[in-house]
C-alpha cells in the first residue's frame, strides 16, 4: 500500500465478478489477494504441487529463506480474503469454456530459454531450475551456461553443496549481476573466494559427454574438461499460451509479471494489484 495511497482502493467493488487467477507466482497470488479483498469470486490455479512460482526455488539459494516465508503470507492474506487456491491444476481452453470465468488474470509466469547448441540434449545437461527444485542431483565438476542472477545463484547453491569444480560462462565481457548491490556484492564475493572460475567473452559452441568447447575469440577455441554436468541459466521467455485465445474469445484479461516480460518480483506484485483494482 505504500506509494499507492492516492490509487488503493477501500470499498468492494460495485459488482462481484468470477476471476480466475491463472498461475501462483508473487503475481498471481497478489492478484488473488486483492480481487477477493475487494469482494470478487475469486479461483486462482497454479500448476505446480504449491503456490509461489519461482520465488519457491529462489528461496532455496543462499539467504534467501524469507522469500519462502514471504510466499507463505501471500498464501495465508489470499485465502483470509476468501480466495480458493487450487493446485496441481494446468489450465486450458476447455476449462476456461466450462467455467466461464468473467475476467482473467493472466500470471503464468516464465519458462527458461533451451539454448540451440550441439549435445545441448545429453543426459547430464538440465536447466538451473531442475537443480534448485530437487529433480537433479547436482554432481562433480560443474559448467554453468549464464553469469545472471539465476546462474549466479545457482553457483552459490553449488557451493554450499560442497561442489568445488565450477566455472561459469557468459558471453558478455562481465556479469549483469551488479556488485553496487548488497545482495551482488556478497554474492559475488562468496563465489570468488570459493574459487568458482568466470569465463567472460565465451560462447560454447558444442557440449560432449565430459567436455564443453568455448569460442573465446573470433579465431580462438577452447576446450573445458573433465565437465560431468551442465547447467542452463540462458534467460526466460514469458509463459502466456493462452492470450490469444482470450483475446479470441472476447474474454476480459490482464497479462501480469513475467508472463508479460520477464522482470524484478516488485514489478510482477505491482501490476498483480493492479490488475485486480482494475476489475
Amino acid at each position: 500500500e505504500t506509494g499507492q495511497e492516492l490509487e488503493y482502493p477501500v470499498q468492494a467493488a460495485k459488482k462481484s465478478k468470477k476471476v480466475w487467477v491463472i498461475g501462483g507466482g508473487p503475481g498471481g497470488l497478489t492478484a488473488a489477494s486483492e480481487a477477493a479483498r475487494l469482494g470478487h469470486q475469486v479461483t486462482l490455479f497454479e500448476a505446480g504441487k504449491e503456490a509461489g512460482g519461482q520465488v519457491l526455488l529462489a528461496a532455496r539459494v543462499p539467504y534467501k529463506k524469507v522469500y519462502g516465508r514471504w510466499i507463505e503470507v501471500l498464501n495465508a492474506r489470499a485465502i483470509k480474503h476468501g480466495a480458493e487456491i487450487i493446485t496441481n491444476q494446468e489450465v486450458n481452453e476447455e476449462m476456461i469454456n466450462k467455467g466461464q470465468p468473467d475476467e482473467v488474470i493472466l500470471a503464468s509466469g516464465a519458462g527458461p530459454v533451451w539454448p540451440d547448441i550441439p549435445g545441448v540434449d545429453l543426459p547430464h545437461v538440465c536447466y538451473a531450475q531442475e537443480l534448485l527444485n530437487g529433480a537433479v542431483a547436482p554432481r562433480g565438476a560443474v559448467v554453468i551456461l549464464g553469469s545472471g542472477l539465476v546462474g549466479m545463484e545457482t553457483a552459490d547453491y553449488l557451493r554450499e553443496k560442497g561442489i568445488k569444480n565450477i566455472n561459469i560462462i557468459e558471453t558478455e565481457a562481465r556479469s549483469p549481476v551488479s556488485t553496487l548491490t548488497s545482495h551482488g556484492y556478497m554474492l559475488h564475493k562468496r563465489l570468488r573466494t570459493a574459487g568458482v572460475k568466470f569465463l567472460f567473452n565465451s560462447r560454447v559452441t558444442e557440449i560432449g559427454e565430459e567436455s564443453i568447447l568455448l569460442q573465446r575469440e573470433p579465431d580462438k577455441q577452447q576446450e573445458l574438461k573433465p565437465v560431468h554436468q551442465v547447467i542452463v541459466a540462458t534467460g526466460s521467455t514469458g509463459r502466456n499460451r493462452l492470450e490469444d485465445f482470450l483475446k479470441q474469445g472476447g474474454i476480459p484479461y490482464h497479462l501480469i509479471g513475467d508472463a508479460r516480460k520477464p522482470r524484478r518480483i516488485i514489478e510482477a506484485v505491482e501490476e498483480g494489484a493492479q490488475a485486480a483494482w482494475q476489475l
